[in-house]
């Protein structure tokens, strides 16, 4: 799986890294400007795990 965040957002930051994504690369989008580029195998993620990622506090 890949994920794709703003080098400025350390929130999303610590928590993609906290799902076991490591970073693999860097790119440059127009709107978005600099993005790190992670990965995890699809595997390595469980159900449990990945149900809270849309999830937003009430």
């Amino acid at each position: 799986m890949r994920a794709t965040i703003r080098s400025d957002n350390a929130a999303s930051l610590a928590t993609i890294e906290g799902f076991g994504f490591t970073p693999v690369g860097e790119q440059r989008e127009e709107r978005d400007g600099l993005e790190i580029v992670f990965e995890v195998p699809a595997g390595a993620l469980r159900a449990e795990q990945l149900s809270g990622l849309n999830e937003r506090p009430s």
